[in-house]
């Protein structure tokens, strides 16, 4: 049976940086990595007993990255997978990226090691090392709520489509000044893509103050009151909730009277909205879980599935 020092022989590299590459930590070049990585592959090694035991026990667990422990789309949706995957037998195992590239591999090597059968994910980029270390242990994966990866299965919403939708229903209310506000991620915006043909139905040229994008985790209220003041949109798209909170408070600080003043629609329906009486656009939560849970079971099975599974959101009206 292969053993770490096998591993670094084949590598050409120490025992030291085969330890790093399992485990994640220190400096190691792309290069040496992805040796150790094809060494590992090719001996077939497994760096503990726990991991060594996938290839002759099924361990009943799934494991879920999350790339955002403060968002509560998140958390509702492994809380209801969780009760779902018991009433099947199975365990789920829940670890967070922080939409962080590193952390996300240290999640997935720290879910190899407790010996998972499947992983769902939330891709943070696009990683050839996470896809490596997939393929080496054999690990069947999902990805949900973005594409990243060709090779692999992935269930989304159709964001164009839920953008579109958020702007036409402004649009059919007479809002022709609409500002769209979001968090910053490393990947192209659907929802502006969804905003901007809307606009083009009704005519409407976009431009750069129609559109405001906050780094993730920082919402500036001060920055959102400027583009109120500057752009004066009679209607707010909003997506996610430290941006929603945001935008709320500088609604009032301005002050603007919410629904007389100002329209605001969230993406993604929680309970500020509810309290507010804000209309969304929302997802059904039973729909999406049982669309995971099919996808997971026919994976498990090994029965062929769709490469892209797409959901689409709708709008839920609380003000006419």
């Amino acid at each position: 049976m292969a053993n770490c020092n096998d591993v670094a022989r084949l590598a050409n590299v120490s025992r030291q940086t085969v330890s790093r590459v399992i485990n994640n930590s220190g400096s190691v070049s792309e290069d040496a990595r992805q040796r150790v990585l094809d060494a590992i592959a090719q001996l077939g090694y497994y760096p503990n007993t726990a991991a060594r035991s996938l290839k002759s026990s099924k361990s009943k667990t799934i494991g879920l990255i999350i790339p955002d422990s403060t968002n509560d789309f998140f958390i509702k949706i492994a809380n209801m997978l969780q009760k779902k995957f018991i009433t099947l037998g199975y365990s789920l195992l829940v670890l967070f990226s922080d939409e962080n590239e590193q952390i996300e591999e240290r999640c997935l090597t720290t879910l190899i090691e407790n010996r998972i059968e499947l992983l769902l994910f939330t891709p943070t980029s696009i990683n050839n090392r996470f896809l490596s270390l997939l393929d080496t242990y054999n690990i069947k994966a999902i990805q949900l709520f973005r594409h990243s990866y060709d090779e692999l299965v992935s269930i989304a919403f159709d964001d164009v489509y839920g953008g579109k939708l958020a702007a036409s229903s402004l649009l059919e209310k007479g809002h022709h000044k609409i500002l769209l506000i979001e968090e910053y991620y490393p990947f192209e915006s659907s929802r502006l893509s969804g905003f901007k043909q809307a606009l083009a139905q009704y005519n409407i040229p976009f431009s750069p103050s129609m559109y405001l994008c906050n780094q993730r985790g920082g919402a500036e209220i001060d920055t959102i009151k400027d583009a109120l003041l500057s752009y004066s949109p009679t209607a707010v798209i909003v997506i996610a909730k430290p941006t929603e909170i945001a935008l709320m408070k500088a609604i009032f600080a301005l002050p603007l009277t919410l629904h007389q003043d100002i329209d605001v629609l969230f993406y993604d329906d929680n309970e500020i909205a509810e309290f507010f009486e804000i209309n969304t656009i929302a997802h059904d939560f039973e729909l999406i879980t049982d669309t995971i849970i099919d996808a997971v079971m026919n994976a498990l099975d090994g029965n062929a599935e769709a490469k892209r599974i797409t959901l689409k959101p709708f709008l839920l009206q609380r003000q006419p």
